[in-house]
């Protein structure tokens, strides 16, 4: 994980941006879980984790899905920034 990062951290550098599915790993909907912790590689520090939506048939606006992934590195520190 660290050396995948380190390589996401040198392609941020050169000017790329990497966009990662934060995937469906994320609390919910364990409201009861110990720790809200964020599957590889959107745990990165060095990506953006993005998350879904969806459209349904009564409307044409983009609605969030609430069983996406998301939380807290475990194995990264937070950034600074």
């Amino acid at each position: 994980m660290t050396s995948a990062s380190n390589e996401f951290m040198k392609m941020g550098t050169a000017g790329f941006s990497v966009l990662i599915s934060s995937g469906d790993d994320g609390p919910y909907p364990r409201y009861d879980c110990s720790e809200f912790s964020l599957s590889f590689p959107a745990s990165s520090p060095y990506v953006t984790s993005v998350g879904a939506t969806y459209i349904t048939s009564e409307s044409t606006n983009d609605i969030g899905v609430i069983f996406g992934g998301g939380g807290f590195s475990s194995t990264f520190a937070t950034p600074k920034w």
